[in-house]
């Protein structure tokens, strides 16, 4: 949980010692306009990819509540960082890759190992399981671009999926995603230029243009019609507006 407030750090120092609050708190944040908050105080849920997941006033809108859980899943199974629990001792480097967020590491020192052990049956099965484990956490990512392309988020998958790369570098899926990359720039040219654009209209917004920013997107509307890209722009559409009407 994080408090964010535009007000300076002396009223919010004041405002923290009144009401006794004990979770971190940034004064001097000028976020209001980029979450286009327009009553105070106004709750978010975020997501592990940064989507808003829920806003509103925490104590009259408790269906966040009913959120959390699959939330924090999602964010378990998506982070970079793994815990894959008790494993043998001779995996233990491979677990401390897994926990620093090296899983590409992690599955080459199991492969290592399993390379050293290959008359140990029971060993090189509960390698097996380890790396299926990786697999496994791979397979969350694929899922996850997968949705991303139904909506025509082109380049934003190729983004995801490059820095994916980078935590499961040697590991079979890294090889894989970055042949899909190179296929989905070269198949899906014009959706991946489009929400190339979308991205860069919305970094415009967070920056504190979100005129500029929504100018930008009824252009791309206009190129997107037909397409899978068009109702999250229009999506995108009015949570600028939210923004820039404050």
């Amino acid at each position: 949980m994080l408090a964010l407030s535009d007000e300076s750090k002396g009223i919010v120092e004041k405002h923290i010692e009144k009401v006794g609050m004990t979770y971190p708190t940034a004064a001097g944040e000028k976020v209001a306009r980029a979450y286009g908050v327009n009553a105070y105080p106004t709750s978010y849920l975020i997501g592990w990819d940064g989507r808003i997941l829920w806003s509103g006033h925490v104590p009259t809108g408790g269906e966040w509540v009913g959120m959390l859980d699959e939330a924090l899943e999602e964010a378990r199974k998506m982070a970079d960082e793994w815990d894959p629990g008790e494993q043998p001792s001779y995996l233990k480097k491979a677990v401390s890759h897994a926990r620093k967020g090296d899983i590409g590491k992690a599955w080459k020192e199991a492969a290592s190992v399993a390379s050293k052990m290959v008359d140990d049956l029971e060993a090189t099965a509960k390698i097996s399981t380890f790396q299926s484990l990786i697999e496994e956490r791979a397979g969350y990512r694929s899922a996850y671009v997968e949705a991303m392309l139904q909506q025509g988020r082109v380049f934003e998958a190729c983004e995801f999926l490059a820095s994916s790369g980078k935590v499961f570098k040697g590991a079979p899926a890294e090889a894989a995603w970055t042949e899909q990359i190179k296929t989905l720039k070269k198949d899906q040219k014009e959706l991946y230029s489009l929400d190339k654009k979308r991205v860069d209209a919305l970094e415009k917004a967070a920056k504190g243009s979100p005129d500029k920013a929504l100018k930008s997107l009824e252009k791309l509307k206009e190129k997107a019609s037909g397409t899978p890209l068009y109702p999250i722009i229009q999506e995108d559409m009015g949570r600028v507006a939210a923004q820039a009407a404050r």
